[in-house]
């Protein structure tokens, strides 16, 4: 009977030992320098392979055990870098995943991200397509926090001329500034959810977007927008939800083009239009502020402007009520 207690004593001893030692192991191993590099070597090979482009990673930093860091990530197809991110850092819960395979990433945090024009992609696209008829297939992904910071896009149409500098061009945009604060609770085959917490982001022509916020749930076949607002330098404007709902396998394409929704300015919001003179030029003499409400049914191809308000909050000395209906829209 004192035999059997050592032994279970001696393999419960080594039990514990292991408890401790193996994730300290683990920790040690995936901490050296080697495997780190042997990591984002192979990292840069799967994906490079995969979309056919060259991928360049300067350094894997694993933080064990559910923690991630990746610097000086570049993607270029011949001699043209296309997209390249300062650092991306990443969380994740390790008993999801094992315990039931679902994806949970705590936050993911972009930062230093710029994607170049024109964005020769299509040979990317065409290394992601299979030969084999494409089976659907059932995933789940909860990201719970996405930031980016100092972000920046250029898109230009190299036959069109250069663009005036104050004026918007929507043949050369260039974005700088970007920032972003999400939560993505469910990315799916059934559909997605985005809460969007802050977008801001300053244009070439002189925009700028100081706050954009809402929540997002796009299906097949549906389209939710709830809590949406937006923020400039001197307007603010809120809107009620808008909620876009076709029938039963209809393309959400469709559903936008053909489907009158009801899209509303709801009471309180301000508009200062010099905020707009990088679209028309001809606002940056009206340096008033006025309230504005709206009331619509729209889709792409049809407008029905029900009721559309402007008044000078400076003492009243503008008040502008109109009614409007517009079709064919989708043509022009």
């Amino acid at each position: 009977m004192r035999l059997i207690w050592k032994i279970f004593r001696a393999l419960v001893s080594v039990l514990l030992l292991m408890a401790v030692v193996l994730p300290a192991a683990i920790y040690v191993l995936l901490s050296l320098d080697p495997v780190q590099r042997m990591v984002r070597d192979a990292a840069a090979s799967q994906l490079t392979d995969l979309l056919g482009a060259d991928v360049d990673v300067k350094c894997v930093t694993i933080h064990p055990f559910n923690r991630a860091t990746v610097e000086g990530i570049s993607l270029a197809i011949g001699s043209d870098t296309i997209a390249s991110i300062e650092t991306v850092s990443a969380g994740f819960e390790l008993f999801p995943l094992l315990s039931r395979g679902e994806v949970v990433v705590d936050y993911a945090l972009l930062d230093g991200v710029e994607a170049q024009s024109p964005l020769n992609i299509q040979p990317i696209i065409d290394r992601l397509k299979s030969d084999r008829p494409s089976q659907k297939k059932a995933f789940q992904v909860e990201i719970s926090t996405v930031i980016i910071r100092r972000a920046s896009a250029t898109y230009d149409v190299l036959s069109e001329a250069a663009p005036d500098s104050a004026v918007f061009d929507r043949n050369h945009i260039a974005i700088n500034d970007l920032a972003v604060n999400a939560f993505i609770p469910q990315i799916s085959d059934r559909g997605y959810r985005v809460h969007l917490d802050h977008l801001s982001f300053a244009e070439r022509s002189g925009f700028v977007l100081d706050k954009l916020t809402g929540r997002c749930h796009i299906a097949p076949n549906e389209l939710l927008l709830e809590n949406f607002s937006l923020a400039l330098p001197n307007s603010k404007l809120a809107f009620a939800p808008i909620h876009i709902h076709g029938a039963e396998n209809q393309p959400l394409n469709s559903v936008l083009r053909h489907t009158p929704t009801r899209i509303a300015i709801e009471n309180g919001s301000e508009i200062y239009p010099p905020d707009l003179e990088a679209f028309v030029p001809i606002l940056s003499n009206i340096s008033r502020h006025f309230a504005i409400n709206m009331e619509s049914q729209a889709c792409l191809s049809t407008v029905d402007l029900q009721r559309f308000r402007l008044r000078d909050t400076d003492g009243n000395a503008v008040d502008i009520a109109l009614e409007a209906y517009a079709t064919g829209l989708d043509s022009v």
